[in-house]
Order: C-alpha cells, then structure tokens, then sequence
C-alpha cells in the first residue's frame, strides 16, 4: 500500500516537473527552437530514467 503511495507521489512530482519545466522554456519565446527542443527531452529523459529506476527498485 505504502508503495502505491509513493509510486503515485512520484508520477505526480514527474509530471509536475515535466509541465513546468516546458512551461518555462517554452513561455520565453513562442518560435520553436532546436535548443528548445533539446532541452525539453533531456528533461523527459532524466525523468523517465528517474522513473524506471524507482520501478525497478519496487518491483
């Protein structure tokens, strides 16, 4: 149970992290850039890897 919690805390945070962290990179100009672009999937990376790590180690 107390796993369900945390796993359910953790998809929260990540996706939290995700929209804020696009929102911020994405509120500063509104042309597309390749930077940009870079920066938003390094981003989903490390949280996607944070995720799978913390999967991993649960189950």
């Amino acid at each position: 149970m107390l796993q369900v919690l945390e796993f359910g805390v953790t998809v929260v945070v990540l996706i939290a992290v995700i929209i804020w962290g696009g929102h911020q990179f994405w509120s500063q100009t509104n042309r597309f850039t390749t930077k940009q672009l870079l920066v938003t999937l390094i981003f989903a990376a490390i949280d996607i890897a944070i995720l799978f790590y913390l999967l991993g180690k649960w189950y």
